[in-house]
């Protein structure tokens, strides 16, 4: 710090310190992940839900995924889920929750992956949760997952700076528009300069990538100054096929260039390399299950 001390430089100081505390007291129960648009249609939730599939079925880590849109969640359609309870019940029972009633706010997707959302009937105009509320279900949530996925809305608030702050990576899936660069590039510079990441916990995804597009990855590097971004390519046919039957992305299509794409990101996100042995048990079995859909 520089004498005098600034106010607002020592703020976000404590900040930075209290946020790397809370990463250090909870890694060894999960690691938290968060998603976010650089625009809107970017398609980070379509990510976050092939994301933590991936590293359930090629790296072995337990993965639940957490939605944050408290008015219209996504993250169960994408599953082809139809949760009755969520979030907004979980709150509102905060007090007695522990570990073993937080299960039953979850939904259990058939390959694997928990979900937790707003619920079924979740009111409209419900009020923001508390970021210490959040947080305080995310501690309880955490227990017996390797990854805590979490999908926030694209606007940075209390709630969402809270999230950040307490993440081991954030991912900002954007796409080749100036619209969408300059909006990254806005979100980014604040990120970093309030303090609430560092480039090493930055993952910068360009989703439905197409070489021909004018708005290259050379430019994007330029304008944000962060090199190495993960490259989803543009594949309307596999994405369609996926969102319409309510399906992560099969494990024997892991081969193909949209699949290498979400393996490359797990990777970069967990630190890990996928598991040697591709015919287990695992693999099988959510096969099977994207067999019969």
């Amino acid at each position: 710090l520089n004498i005098p001390v600034n106010d607002t430089e020592l703020i976000n100081v404590i900040n930075r310190l209290e946020g790397s505390k809370l990463k250090k007291s909870t890694s060894k129960k999960s690691r938290v992940v968060t998603f976010m648009s650089a625009q809107g249609g970017s398609g980070s939730t379509f990510l976050s839900v092939n994301m933590a599939y991936a590293l359930f079925t090629k790296f072995g880590q337990k993965a639940a995924l957490i939605d944050l849109d408290m008015t219209v969640s996504a993250i169960p359609l994408y599953l082809d889920l139809y949760p009755k309870r969520g979030i907004c019940q979980a709150l509102q029972n905060l007090d007695s929750l522990d570990e073993e009633a937080m299960k039953g706010y979850f939904i259990s997707h058939p390959s694997g992956i928990d979900v937790l959302s707003s619920g079924g009937d979740a009111d409209l105009l419900f009020d923001e949760p508390k970021p210490e509320e959040m947080q305080k279900l995310i501690k309880i949530a955490s227990h017996g997952y390797s990854f805590l996925i979490i999908d926030v809305p694209r606007q940075i608030n209390a709630l969402s700076r809270s999230i950040i702050l307490n993440s081991s990576k954030v991912v900002l899936v954007m796409n080749q528009s100036l619209v969408s660069l300059a909006s990254a590039k806005k979100i980014i510079n604040y990120l970093l300069k309030e303090n609430l990441l560092t480039e090493d916990e930055l993952i910068i995804v360009v989703n439905k990538y197409d070489p021909k597009l004018p708005v290259s990855i050379e430019d994007i590097n330029k304008a944000i100054k962060i090199t190495d971004p993960i490259l989803v390519p543009e594949d309307l046919k596999t994405v369609a096929e996926l969102v319409n039957t309510g399906t992560p992305f099969h494990v024997e299509d892991s081969n193909k260039e949209f699949g290498k794409s979400i393996i490359s990101l797990a990777k970069k996100v967990s630190g890990l390399s996928p598991l040697e042995n591709k015919s287990t048990l695992l693999s099988k079995v959510s096969s099977i299950f994207n067999g019969k859909r």
